[in-house]
Order: structure tokens, then sequence, then C-alpha cells
């Protein structure tokens, strides 16, 4: 899966979704009982418990899916069918991460009039009610981060900047906020490919043209390959070099794994900004996020309750 299990940040928008989901059911009056899920198995835990402190008889279904491959734009449409197939009593969906896989499959469910919530899909295009009319999320999309990274530059008045970014739907959606503000110069920019794993390039470019303000906008598993590269080419951690990274830094293991770079960027994480906080390193957080997240669901749920009872 591409997100590590202990992390705290997937688990926290597993239940605010799954707790959206149940409002919805609450306000119309629903007697569906079936939840379906395809998410990476840390998602589908915290579903599962934020069901049974809500109490009831709801059953989570996850497909047939290999979660190895969840990321996986074929093996997710697979788990939907399989989901689809098992039960006439779906309330909705719980899924998916990606941005790139919502896009394709919100409108299965839309036929069906099925809602598919994500807790982590933050594609700006995918608030279009018109073309997504049954999605929802429980995470801003990106032009709300897009404009906090154009806060943090103005803030500190950087106005030429580089730019690395990953090429999947989540990483270009991004990196189109800054490209498209007439505030900003973008003075180098590099599309990220899979099979590239050295950086050699675009650093070497970076030096070049003189850019000391990066920012690396990217997926949790591409963020941590750049970042640990730029470590050993000493370009991460060095008092003359910044980097900006979205909110994928709050999945990354990087700051918590065994190994020289790891280390090196706990005490020397100098010059990274993010724009959402890294929580790997204080898995005490899971539980005060939870009891927010809980305190808040029970209250929005009596009161949807309320107000169907008070309808009829």
């Amino acid at each position: 899966p591409r997100h590590a299990t202990e992390t705290v940040m997937p688990a926290c928008r597993g239940y605010a979704a799954v707790l959206l989901l149940l409002v919805v059911v609450y306000v119309g009056n629903s007697t569906c009982r079936t939840i379906g899920v395809i998410l990476s198995p840390e998602f589908v835990t915290s579903a599962q418990e934020a069901a049974a402190q809500l109490g009831g008889t709801w059953r989570i279904t996850t497909g047939t899916y290999d979660y190895s491959r969840i990321d996986n734009v074929t093996e997710s449409i697979y788990a939907l069918c399989s989901i689809l197939a098992s039960t006439t009593d779906l309330v909705g969906v719980i899924g998916h991460e990606w941005s790139s896989v919502s896009q394709i499959v919100a409108p299965i469910l839309g036929a069906h009039q099925v809602p598919l919530i994500s807790p982590s899909a933050t594609a700006t295009f995918l608030s279009n009610a018109a073309t997504f009319p049954y999605f929802a999320r429980t995470i801003p999309p990106d032009s709300y981060q897009g404009q906090a990274m154009l806060a943090l530059l103005a803030h500190f008045k950087w106005a030429r900047v580089g730019i690395l970014f990953h090429d999947d739907v989540y990483s270009t959606g991004l990196a189109n906020e800054i490209f498209t503000d007439n505030t900003v110069v973008v003075r180098y920019s590099a599309i990220l490919h899979d099979d590239n794993n050295d950086y050699a390039e675009e650093f070497s470019a970076l030096n070049r043209e003189g850019i000391r303000i990066v920012l690396l906008i990217a997926d949790s598993i591409t963020l941590s390959k750049v970042l640990k590269r730029g470590i050993e080419a000493g370009m991460v951690g060095v008092s003359d070099q910044v980097w900006i990274v979205p909110d994928s830094v709050s999945t990354i293991n990087l700051f918590t794994e065994e190994g020289d770079n790891a280390a090196k960027l706990r005490k020397q994480s100098l010059g990274l900004l993010g724009i959402a906080p890294n929580t790997a390193l204080n898995s005490a957080l899971a539980g005060d996020y939870k009891t927010v997240y809980m305190k808040d669901a029970i209250k929005a749920l009596s009161i949807a309750a309320s107000g169907v009872s008070g309808s009829h």
C-alpha cells in the first residue's frame, strides 16, 4: 500500500470519511446497512472502528482485491464491481485515496446513485458537482493547498521559485495552482516520472539556475525518494536551500526510518516547510484526533437524526 500502517493521518481521515457517510445515512433516513471500502488496510481498520463506536448493525465490505495493488486503477474498479455485485443494501463507498482513481470510480457509483466519500483525494476538479454529483471528501481540495503555498511565498517575499512535480493527477493539479498565479515567477520546472530514481539532472539544473526556493509537489513515495536523494546530493537540509512540500508529507515515514539519510533529515530538517504536519513521530496524536472526530461526529449525527424525526 502507498501509506504505511503506523501513520496517524490516514487513520484519522478514514474515521472522518465513515462518520460523514453515516451522517448522510441519518439525514436520508436510509435503511441500507452496508458500507463499501476500497482503501488501504489502515483505512479499513479505522472504518470498522468508527462504525462500531457509533453502534448499529453496520457491515463493512471491501470486495475482492489485492491490497498491494489498490493504487492500481484496474484493481480498484474490480474491487468496486465485486462490492456492487455482493450487496443489495449499499449505503455508500469509502475511497479512494487517490484522485486519479476517484475520477474514474465516482461516475460508476454515481450511475447507481451511490455516494463515494474519499478521505484523501484532493484534486480540485473533483469539486465539480455537475460532473461528480455523488462524490464528497473529508479533506479540502488542492485549491486551498495551493493558496497556502502561495501565501507562504508571499509572506517571505519569495517571488522566484523552482517546481519539481510528479506526473500524477494530484501533483499536476496542485502544480497548476502555482503556474497560473501571476505573483510567482517559475524559473525552472521539471516533471518527475516513476522511472526516475536519480534526480541528478533536476538538482543540477536547480544549482545552475541559482534557485534556492523549490516547491516539491508529489505523492508520498516520490516525495521520500526525492528528499533522500536530495540529502545525498547536499540539496536538502542545508542552510541556503528551502523546500516547500504539500500535504503528502503527512504520511511519509522518512522521519522514522532507520539509516543515515533519515537520521540526517531528522537532525537537519532546516529549510523543509510543509503545508501539513508529519505525524509519524507522534503516535499519541492518533487518540486526540479520533476523540475530536468522534465528539464532533456524534453531535452531528444527533442533530441530523433529530431533524429527520422532526420532519415526520
